[in-house]
C-alpha cells in the first residue's frame, strides 16, 4: 500500500523489517522504518489515511493513531485479529503496526526491488546495503542504552558490505574502515554480550543466531576492507 501511494518516491524502506523483508535476515522485526526525502507532515497524514483505507478494502477493521514530534510516527491497531486467530489472551487487545519515517539527512538513490511475498507483488524502495551497515554504526554509538539487535543486524550486513564512507563522514566524521573497527571496539569494552541478548533472542529464529551478538567484537576484530 505504501509504495503504491503517491509518496512511494519520497520514501525509502530501512531498518530492521527491510532487512528481514529485502534481504532476508533471521531476525525479526515488527515496525515499518523509511527514510525519506522532503515528505511533509500533510502528505505523511494523507499517507497513513491511505493505508487505512486499503486495510479495510482487505476487510480488516482499524484504528490509526499519528505522532509529529520530529520524527512521523504512525500507530495502526487491528483489533479483534489476535482473539480471531487465538493469539491473545483477552479479546480486547490489538495487534499493532508501527509505521516511521525520518529524513536522514543524507542524499542516495534507493534500490528498486520487486517485492514477491506474503502474496504481495508490487515494487518498493529501500536503501542500499551500504548504508543500512552505516546507520546501524551510527545507531550504535547513538543509542544511550545499547540493544543486541543493532549488533546482529551489524554482522549480518558486515558479511554483505562494506559501510558507506560518505554517510559516516557527514554523521560520525570517519571515512575509513580502521576508525569504525577501533571506535567499535572502542564504545564496546566492557559491554556484556550476554545480557543483551536477553532483549533480542525472543525475535531470533534460530537460539544460535545470538553468537551473532556474543562474539560481535571477536568478529569486528577479524574484518578487513
Amino acid at each position: 500500500m505504501i509504495f503504491n501511494s503517491p509518496y512511494a518516491n519520497k520514501l525509502s524502506f530501512l531498518g530492521g523489517t527491510a532487512l528481514r523483508i529485502v534481504h532476508s535476515n533471521t531476525r525479526f522485526s515488527g515496525d515499518l522504518d523509511f527514510d525519506n526525502f522532503n515528505l511533509t507532515e500533510k502528505e505523511f497524514i494523507d499517507l497513513t489515511e491511505e493505508v487505512q483505507r486499503g486495510m479495510t478494502k482487505l476487510g480488516f477493521e482499524t484504528e490509526i493513531r499519528n505522532v509529529i514530534k520530529g520524527a512521523f510516527r504512525c500507530y495502526l491497531r487491528i483489533p479483534k485479529i489476535l482473539w480471531d486467530n487465538e493469539l491473545a489472551r483477552m479479546p480486547d487487545e490489538k495487534m499493532l503496526i508501527q509505521i516511521n519515517t525520518a529524513a536522514h539527512g543524507f542524499s542516495y538513490e534507493p534500490d528498486k526491488k520487486i517485492l514477491n511475498k506474503f502474496d504481495v507483488f508490487t515494487q518498493i524502495f529501500s536503501t542500499p546495503l551500504d548504508i543500512l551497515l552505516s546507520q546501524k554504526i551510527c545507531t550504535i554509538f547513538g543509542r544511550k542504552r545499547m540493544k543486541g539487535r543493532d549488533f546482529y543486524d551489524t554482522v549480518f550486513l558486515l558479511g554483505l558490505t562494506k559501510p558507506n564512507y560518505d554517510y559516516l563522514k557527514l554523521k560520525l566524521d570517519i571515512d575509513n574502515w580502521a576508525d569504525v573497527k577501533r571506535k567499535l571496539l572502542d564504545e564496546t569494552k566492557g559491554i556484556d554480550f550476554a545480557e543483551l541478548v536477553k532483549d533480542v533472542e525472543q525475535f531470533l529464529f534460530s537460539p544460535s543466531d545470538a553468537k551473532k551478538i556474543t562474539l560481535f567484537r571477536e568478529y569486528v576484530e577479524q574484518v578487513e576492507f
